[in-house]
């Protein structure tokens, strides 16, 4: 349930945060799936900023809250590449389970990764603007997930997207 004091209020200006559950809002913080109290849609403003594209419309109602954003055009050109490129198994794979599969996170990773593959998790998380651990994370599923492979060692090795 959202707050009823933050309702009518503009989400992406100053407001105080309260968890609804603040038990279990700890444990996702201390697990790191968040990293700081407060923060989202601050986050959501500065990306949706940096990328130029408008903030995201959020209806609430007594349904629940309902967040309609858009995309920018660099990811809709990227994701039109990854659809006209059919030679390529992974981009197959990738885009046929784009939206069931991967997390945004894990999405961005294996953008950057394809782009630089002995990026380092500590770039990866300045880049992406989250913590390390939350990195580490998302690309231990990666790799679970039998998509990320890191070939070599930590300091001379690389990151393969697996065919």
């Amino acid at each position: 349930m959202f707050p009823k004091e933050l309702i009518n209020k503009n989400l992406f200006e100053k407001h105080y945060s309260k968890p609804y559950n603040p038990l279990i809002a700890q444990t996702f913080f201390k697990a790191g799936f968040i990293e700081s109290w407060g923060r989202g849609f601050e986050k959501i403003k500065n990306e949706c900023e940096s990328y130029d594209i408008p903030l995201p419309n959020i209806d609430i109602n007594n349904d629940g809250v309902m967040i309609k954003c858009t995309p920018s055009k660099a990811y809709m050109e990227v994701l039109n590449q990854m659809n006209g490129n059919k030679n390529n198994n992974f981009t197959d794979s990738f885009t046929n389970n784009f939206t069931d599969n991967f997390t945004n996170v894990e999405i961005k990773i294996l953008e950057l990764v394809k782009n630089e593959p002995t990026i380092s998790q500590s770039k990866l998380a300045e880049i992406i603007g989250i913590s390390k651990r939350t990195i580490t994370t998302n690309m231990n599923n990666l790799q679970k997930k039998q998509i990320l492979k890191r070939i070599g060692n930590n300091k001379s090795g690389y990151w393969k997207i697996q065919d």
